[in-house]
């Protein structure tokens, strides 16, 4: 299994903030047959725009939750979202 963390800050544009999240993990890693990504974005923000366009232009199945703050490997951020992947050839 194999895993990436991808990050979005002082999102404006939900949309434009999905794509690029998108590039991100198409960057860095190969995704496999199954891979389901964990959405923690801010409450302040709507997400739906963001969620929806990860949903519309990835393969990846998409769970979300909101929070107060999101962790990543940066630190602490505000107004962002961070999307965890999990990949694998495997349905486990």
């Amino acid at each position: 299994m194999e895993s990436i963390v991808v990050k979005s800050s002082n999102i404006v544009d939900g949309r434009e903030s999905a794509l690029k999240m998108i590039d991100d993990i198409n960057e860095n890693i190969k995704l496999r047959k199954y891979s389901i990504g964990i959405l923690f974005c801010a409450a302040s923000l709507d997400s739906s725009e963001l969620l929806q366009t990860l949903r519309d232009e990835s393969s990846i199945m998409i769970l979300g939750c909101s929070s107060s703050g999101e962790i990543c490997n940066d630190g602490y951020l505000d107004d962002s979202a961070v999307l965890m992947v999990l990949t694998d050839d495997e349905n486990r």
